[in-house]
């Protein structure tokens, strides 16, 4: 109302509007949904299934498993790490899943009773399992890791809530592999729905230090047992004793998993060497809280 046009103007300046949509849902705490100004990734997770307009529609009940996604709610909470999704072009749903779980090391999984989940990995928070020479039927197979495949240079684009929402940049470089190289190897993602610079500048380390190191992989043929068959489901981690070469010990991720034949009770298993405890280094504090009246409550755990 009563816009000031200016002497002999006669055409409204550009209004430029930026607009903030909180998806909410009765088994998740609204509190929990806004992380300084971003959206908590298991809102999204959430939104993404049951809205019955730009989601899948599915029924909470018989395909959700809301307890996972109210767990994971409270992860998120606590590392502060939330993004601005808005989506300007069609799009495959999984791969928008993909895409921005991927930065928060969790994935969309099948539970027991066939119910989506969402399962946020971390070392910490993993199931002690240790695979050892005597639940092996076989020799482990490993593909000789290498620094041909390693990327030196990771530089990742963003949209920065300080520059007018306007596109920028951060860039991370990994000097040991980029000698072990001895050229450049650079990769760069976008990622707009990133919106501060310091969660872009700590995604992009992350990203970096796992692109910059080999990758260790393999498979495993394990001796058929009931309980660690379940454990062993597609992302799950697991440790890894193995003594005869105890350079392949470590902590292992499940990409694939066989089902076991009962006239030859063996679970193969595809692993990938799990590097998850790089992202529990990048966690975000959450900032002191000010409650209405102004007094500031400092942060619980400052370390």
């Amino acid at each position: 109302h009563q816009l000031f046009l200016g002497f002999n103007q006669t055409n409204v300046q550009n209004v430029e509007v930026v607009m903030e949509r909180i998806p909410a849902f009765d088994f998740l705490n609204p509190a929990q949904a806004n992380l300084a100004g971003d959206c908590n990734p298991a809102f999204i997770f959430a939104d993404l299934l049951l809205n019955p307009r730009c989601g899948l529609a599915c029924d909470k009940n018989a395909d959700v498993n809301t307890d996972s996604i109210s767990d994971a709610a409270e992860t998120f909470l606590e590392e502060a790490n939330g993004f601005s999704p808005l989506y300007t072009r069609p799009e495959e749903l999984r791969s928008l899943l993909v895409d921005f779980l991927s930065m928060v090391d969790a994935a969309p999984v099948l539970d027991a009773d066939g119910k989506l989940s969402l399962v946020v990995q971390r070392q910490a928070g993993i199931k002690t399992l240790y695979i050892r020479e005597s639940n092996l039927v076989d020799l482990p197979s490993f593909d000789p890791a290498d620094w041909s495949s390693v990327v030196n240079e990771t530089y990742l684009n963003y949209t920065d809530r300080d520059a007018g929402w306007n596109g920028d940049f951060v860039a991370w470089k990994d000097n040991a592999a980029f000698f072990a190289k001895q050229r450049p190897e650079p990769q760069t993602l976008d990622k707009p729905f990133i919106t501060q610079r310091e969660i872009a500048a700590q995604l992009c380390a992350l990203a970096g230090a796992l692109a910059a190191l080999p990758q260790n992989s393999g498979q495993l043929k394990v001796a058929f047992d009931p309980d660690v068959f379940d454990l062993l489901a597609p992302g799950g981690s697991f440790h890894f004793d193995y003594a005869p070469r105890p350079v392949l010990s470590g902590v292992y991720r499940v990409v694939k998993r066989s089902l076991p034949d009962p006239a030859q009770p063996v679970i193969t298993i595809e692993v990938v060497l799990d590097r998850s405890y790089l992202y529990t280094q990048t966690i975000i504090k959450q900032p002191a809280v000010v409650p209405p009246d102004g007094s500031v409550v400092p942060d619980p755990d400052p370390d």
